[in-house]
C-alpha cells in the first residue's frame, strides 16, 4: 500500500512537470515507450492521464510486445489510447531494430551506436514511416495535436524531418525530445544533434531550450534518489530538447525524467 502511494506521487510529480501544457481533451503523441517497469508509469500513460478520455493519445513504437502490453491495458481499463506498431523515420521502409535487455534499449540498425551500449543478439523487422503519414493514416487532424514527446533512441532527428506537416499544421504544439547523448549517438553528421536539431526546429517557426539531465531539479531528484541511479559527474550526460512556437513561452516548472 506504501509503495503504491509513493508510486502514484511520484507518477503525479511527473505528469506535471514533463507535460505542464497538456490539459484535458488535447490531443498528443508518444514516440517510443516501454513497458517494461512494474511500478513506474510509462509516458503513454502519463500523458493519457493528463488528456483524459476526452483527449486522444496516440502511442507509436515498433515493438509488438510493447503495443501488446499497453493495448491490453488500455482495453482493461477502457482508455481512449491509439496505438501504431512502427517505428518513425523521415521516409518509409523496412529494417531491422536490435533489441535492448529491456524495451527502452531498442533500437534501429541504422542508427549509429556506441560501443558502450548493451543489446541482445536478437533482431526482428520492423517497418518505419514518417510521423506525417502515420498520424495522417489514422485519421488525426494535425492542427488538434498539442504535444510530442520522442523517444526514440537516437531515431529523434529522423523523426523531426518526417512531420514537417505537423510542425506547420498544429496550432499550438509542444515537443519534448532525447537529444546531446555522449558519442556517436550524440552527432549528425559530425555536428551535435542539439546544434542540428535547434536549427532545423527554428527554421520551422520554434524556439527551443536544451537541459541535460542532470540541470533539470526534478530529473535530478527521481534518478538520484528514486531509481537510485547515481550519476557521475566527469561524463557528459543525455538530456532533452524543449520546443515551442516562437510565439509562446516555456513552462518555467517543465524538467523530465
Amino acid at each position: 500500500m506504501l509503495i503504491k502511494t509513493l508510486v502514484n506521487i511520484r507518477n503525479y510529480i511527473d505528469r506535471k512537470v514533463k507535460f505542464p501544457f497538456v490539459k484535458k481533451g488535447d490531443t498528443v503523441i508518444q514516440v517510443g515507450f516501454e513497458m517494461s517497469s512494474p511500478n513506474l508509469t510509462t509516458d503513454l500513460f502519463l500523458m493519457q492521464k493528463a488528456v483524459g478520455n476526452s483527449g486522444l493519445t496516440i502511442g507509436i513504437d515498433p515493438d509488438p510486445l510493447n503495443i501488446a502490453d499497453a493495448g491490453a491495458i488500455a482495453e482493461q481499463k477502457k482508455l481512449n489510447v491509439k496505438l501504431i506498431q512502427s517505428a518513425t523515420y523521415s521516409e518509409y521502409g523496412n529494417g531491422e531494430m536490435i533489441m535492448g535487455r529491456r524495451s527502452g534499449g531498442n533500437i534501429l540498425d541504422c542508427v549509429p551506436k556506441d560501443a558502450d551500449m548493451i543489446h541482445t543478439d536478437r533482431k526482428i523487422e520492423v517497418e518505419f514511416d514518417t510521423l506525417d503519414n502515420l498520424i495522417a493514416k489514422a485519421g488525426v487532424d494535425f492542427k488538434k495535436i498539442s504535444f510530442v514527446n520522442i523517444t526514440n533512441n537516437g531515431a529523434e532527428y529522423e523523426t523531426l524531418i518526417g512531420m514537417t506537416n505537423i510542425l506547420k499544421e498544429a496550432d499550438d504544439l509542444e515537443i519534448s525530445m532525447i537529444a546531446g547523448r555522449p558519442g556517436k549517438m550524440g552527432l549528425i553528421e559530425g555536428r551535435s544533434d542539439v546544434e542540428v536539431k535547434t536549427e532545423f526546429l527554428n527554421e520551422c517557426g520554434y524556439k527551443t531550450k536544451f537541459y541535460r539531465f542532470n540541470q533539470l531539479l526534478w530529473c535530478s531528484i527521481n534518478h538520484m534518489y528514486i531509481l537510485r541511479e547515481f550519476w557521475k559527474n566527469d561524463k557528459t550526460m543525455e538530456g532533452v530538447l524543449f520546443a515551442v512556437r516562437k510565439d509562446k513561452n516555456f513552462s518555467p516548472i517543465q524538467s523530465y525524467s
